[in-house]
């Protein structure tokens, strides 16, 4: 239903799973009738995100539920043009930087789900003035991001106080109290990749990616990846602190390098290493035979 008490025009309902080491995409699809009811059978046990989406594309619906047994009847989905989500931008120096400007930094959600449906509409929020934001047409479950084209960078998110950086929220209702911190003090690991015969393995692809898998995902920061120079050194910067397994590459398509299934077998031949904050560290690699 729309947030109006009316039926709104939904064409399709899906469920996605969310829960589990490893969550499906599209688990489930149902045509809404005319009235908005809709049914979706076959799905396994687990946590699901329930979407729909209004044939005008303007209006969005979603809802978490648990399938465990028997089948859940009157489920609803309330339709909306989304959650808003309000905060400030702070620093970890205490204060103002003299050289960047609110309009510099952009800040955006990104989905906790694997889809194509994108969780904000409307154009790019602008960070104000008085260093505040607030963020429109926000649904579904994902995490808020940060960033500047220099050399100022996310460093946490917390709302209400509690870190809530890589955890995913909900944007069902509106969220205030949001606090973004950007630091400068960006980690920095550099080095350069060897073939295995004395030579530089210049067309190798350097993946470094946190050792916990649950810190895996398609919009870790825990995860990255970058190639050699004319000169043979690769640099990847601003991970977050934490431990990480490196590994080099011969070919690997673009996006890969977040692949669960790649990363697990990577691990074995992954060169370990711990990076603090703010920490530069030089790392060399031989081309690995994966």
């Amino acid at each position: 239903r729309s947030d109006n008490g009316s039926f709104g025009p939904f064409t399709f309902v899906t469920a996605r799973e969310i829960g589990g080491e490893q969550p499906s995409h599209h688990t489930g699809t149902a045509l809404a009738g005319a009235d908005g009811s809709f049914a979706l059978t076959g799905l396994l046990p687990g946590t699901y995100l329930l979407e729909a989406r209004a044939t005008s594309g303007t209006e969005y619906a979603s809802t978490e539920v648990v399938v465990d047994g028997p089948d859940l009847s009157g489920v609803t989905l309330l339709a909306s043009r989304g959650a808003t989500g309000r905060g400030r931008i702070r620093f970890d120096t205490g204060d103002l930087p003299p050289g960047l400007r609110p309009s510099e930094i952009f800040v955006a959600a990104t989905s906790a789900v694997d889809t194509e449906l994108d969780i904000m509409r409307g154009g790019p929020p602008m960070v104000r003035d008085d260093w505040t934001f607030e963020l429109q047409g926000l649904r579904g479950r994902g995490f808020i991001r940060a960033g500047t084209l220099g050399d100022w960078q996310m460093k946490r998110v917390r709302r209400e106080g509690v870190d809530v950086t890589d955890t995913p929220l909900p944007f069902t209702t509106d969220i205030d109290d949001l606090e973004i911190e950007l630091t400068q003090r960006l980690t920095t690991v550099s080095g350069g990749v060897s073939d295995g015969r004395g030579g530089q393995a210049l067309d190798a692809t350097v993946i470094v990616f946190a050792d916990d898998p649950t810190k895996w995902g398609r919009h870790s920061r825990f995860i990255g990846a970058g190639r050699p120079d004319q000169t043979g050194r690769f640099t990847i910067r601003g991970l977050p602190p934490g431990r990480y397994l490196a590994v080099a590459i011969d070919y690997l398509e673009p996006g890969e390098e977040r692949d669960p299934d790649l990363l697990e077998a990577w691990r074995q031949a992954g060169k370990p290493f711990t990076l603090a904050e703010g920490e530069t560290l030089m790392l060399d690699l031989n081309l690995s035979p994966l």
